[in-house]
């Protein structure tokens, strides 16, 4: 996150994030320990326009540092991300052995700077692009060239 500090001056609200200390049937009565995962920048030293880059294959660390990012003002460009985030929580029934019962699931709950949901709905870029068979099979990087593009515009609104 030190890149983040470096180009922002303000505080931008981090992405929510609870971890579940003691589970409860009902949800409203889990006990979670929140963490304050804003960022507070120290002076803008890059002075160009700048995006960050997405693609359907981004979870868990990585979309939350997207979503620094988004709540930071620097735009996304690519793919809506895969909404997989948390850390695991195991259970492991039966003892040891070939007959170990083992139950995988995530224990912790993260969500947008607003409140909105994360898990199931990924990041939203703010410009979307996805690859198209086209561009597969001619080995081009459409969401890198998007990229490019929109900020060589940006670019030139700086300098016209």
């Amino acid at each position: 996150m030190q890149f983040l500090d470096a180009i922002h001056d303000g505080v931008s609200a981090g992405p929510v994030f609870n971890l579940r200390v003691s589970n409860h049937p009902d949800y409203e009565q889990r006990y979670v320990q929140s963490y304050d995962l804003s960022i507070r920048g120290s002076k803008k030293v890059l002075k160009m326009p700048i995006v960050v880059i997405s693609n359907k294959y981004n979870i868990s660390h990585n979309e939350l540092t997207l979503a620094h990012f988004q709540n930071a003002k620097v735009p996304i460009v690519g793919e809506v991300t895969m909404g997989i985030n948390g850390n695991v929580t195991d259970l492991y029934f039966s003892g040891g052995g070939p007959k170990m019962l083992r139950i995988c699931f995530t224990g912790a709950e993260a969500r947008q700077a607003d409140g909105s949901k994360l898990i199931g709905v990924g990041v939203q870029p703010d410009i979307q692009v996805s690859p198209t068979r086209e561009d597969i099979r001619n080995n081009v990087d459409a969401i890198k060239r998007a990229a490019r593009q929109y900020v060589e515009s940006l670019i030139q609104q700086y300098n016209p």
